[in-house]
């Protein structure tokens, strides 16, 4: 029986896989799928308070995997300390297949700072990105810390780490890995939904304008998750129907609105570039090595 323990991280398709697997179990199939225990774990114990984590339940959680087929996907895992983590799944799924999908760092951030939008945020996109990359997403993207974390309990043979990029770009091949490596025919159970296209820019400022006031008028609206949905609806009809784009238009020139996406500040690049250097020896990275700041492995020119 095969166990996969899937990391995330966020923003690279993990929610579509994990309902992917729901269904899946849902319809008969006989797999553990272990987010709803991980998440859990995980809202109890956040990995900002390290001093307080109870890794003890987490190794339970892996424990009823074994002898089983597995599969263990919460993006929130690959926020924690990677060297405890490793240690913990040699001890208690030592055969496990260990899955990292990451994403291009600006690209990353789009998605990201578009979420922040949706759950009420009114960051500027150069205020939000210079607070993420110094905080989250350079621990998010040190592939470097986390090929020494499994190396270090000898797992690094079974560590797989591939880019969104891939599925983005060539959906019906990664699919093809995945089910593979999960040993599940994931396009049996796959979930009907839209694709999640992304809207005008601007209109992502004129988002951002609204949360404001309404941060300074009606503060308790931002909180409540009715107000996301229909600011995530709004987003997805902008992106899926021209002529409703076509409207929004008019309040652009009138607002002069103009729209920057966020990006890693120059600063700190070559940080996230050191800290990304293995993915220049991974096949599957090469055609995207550019959008991770990345140069081509000599060997490539020849």
């Amino acid at each position: 029986m095969v166990q996969v323990v899937h990391l995330g991280i966020r923003k690279t398709g993990t929610s579509t896989f994990q309902r992917t697997l729901q269904r899946a179990q849902d319809s008969g199939v006989n797999i553990i799928h272990g987010k709803k225990s991980l998440q859990k774990w995980g809202n109890n114990n956040p990995a900002k308070k390290p001093q307080d984590i109870d890794f003890s339940e987490l190794e339970q959680i892996f424990r009823s995997g074994q002898d089983r087929h597995a599969i263990f996907s919460y993006e929130g895992l690959a926020t924690y300390d990677q060297f405890v983590l490793a240690g913990i799944i040699k001890k208690t799924l030592p055969d496990a297949r260990i899955l990292v999908s990451i994403r291009g760092p600006d690209s990353f951030l789009r998605s990201q700072y578009k979420h922040h939008m949706h759950n009420g945020g009114f960051k500027s996109a150069e205020q939000f990105a210079d607070q993420y990359c110094r905080g989250k997403l350079s621990h998010l993207l040190d592939v470097e810390t986390l090929t020494k974390a499994y190396d270090s309990v000898g797992l690094s043979n079974q560590l797989t780490i591939i880019p969104y990029e891939w599925q983005r770009d060539n959906y019906d091949s990664y699919l093809e890995f995945m089910s593979a490596f999960c040993e599940l025919d994931l396009r049996k159970h796959l979930p009907d939904y839209q694709v999640n296209k992304s809207p005008d820019l601007r209109f992502l400022e004129l988002v951002r304008r609204f949360n404001q006031t309404l941060a300074a008028a009606a503060p308790e609206l931002l909180k409540q998750e009715e107000y996301g949905t229909l600011i995530r609806m709004a987003s997805m009809s902008t992106a899926q129907t021209p002529e409703l784009n076509y409207i929004f238009e008019e309040y652009y020139d009138k607002l002069g609105i103009e729209f920057s996406p966020p990006k890693v500040p120059a600063d700190l690049w070559p940080d996230f570039v050191a800290k990304l250097q293995p993915l220049r020896r991974l096949e599957r990275f090469k055609p995207y090595l550019s959008e991770y700041g990345l140069e081509p492995m000599e060997s490539d020119h020849v």
